[in-house]
């Protein structure tokens, strides 16, 4: 595209216009989704899995992150349209991460423990986050609660650093993780009296059959899809 600066800012925004156009679209589009559910689990990390995947392999041009980006923020906010009242509990050290994924558009409680964290998901808070790094407390503490289930990780990448300056975390919820094409199955197990989190390679059928007690499946989760 040639011409003056004038007319390539004008340009930028009349695309910024229709931009802000097709958002309020998928707005409108969100607040049936919410009407078709009926009450079911409003935040889906599963669908937003397939949605990023599907997204980036369009543009493999564009760095992932930058698609990853701006969608969580939108996802972010048809679910918040959909239903204000979602409440996170947050470890201190996740609260980067939290502020990134959940972009203020919910109530998010910073917790100086796990144990804290429990306590928040005990008394009503929808969602967890913590870091991976954290997996050990993590395990220890899904172990002796199996209400609840990691439902994701976030920032949706590898589980390698791959130069995201945000704090890796497991996003945790009552509810199992919907299935989907591409997922890691994550077992909390003891060993020598330390916890840990393991992961398996897809959706394993018996995942448990080489673990001693205490062991339990933790969660199934959306991973990026393997490329050579």
């Amino acid at each position: 595209m040639t011409g003056t600066l004038h007319d390539v800012r004008v340009a930028i925004d009349q695309i910024d216009d229709e931009l802000l156009d097709l958002i309020c679209r998928r707005m409108a589009l969100s607040a049936e989704v919410a009407k078709a559910k009926s009450g079911a689990v409003t935040y889906r990390p599963g669908r937003e899995a397939e949605v990023f995947t599907r997204l980036a392999a369009r543009v493999p041009d564009l760095p992932a992150g930058v698609t990853r980006n701006i969608w969580r923020q939108i996802m972010t906010a048809s679910s918040a349209a959909q239903d204000r009242s979602i409440t996170v509990a947050a470890l201190a050290k996740a609260m980067p991460a939290a502020a990134w994924h959940f972009g203020g558009q919910l109530s998010v409680t910073s917790c100086q423990t796990m144990s804290a964290v429990a306590d928040a998901m005990t008394a009503g808070a929808q969602y967890a986050l913590a870091p991976v790094s954290d997996s050990d407390a993590v395990a220890r503490w899904l172990m002796a609660d199996a209400a609840c289930h990691i439902i994701a990780v976030t920032p949706f990448a590898s589980f390698v650093d791959d130069g995201d300056s945000l704090p890796r975390c497991y996003l945790i919820g009552r509810e199992p993780a919907d299935a989907v094409a591409d997922e890691t199955t994550l077992v909390a197990c003891m060993t020598d009296g330390s916890p840990r989190i393991d992961m398996l390679a897809g959706r394993v059928d018996d995942p448990l059959a080489n673990y001693a007690s205490p062991a339990r499946v933790v969660g199934v989760i959306a991973t990026p899809a393997k490329t050579d």
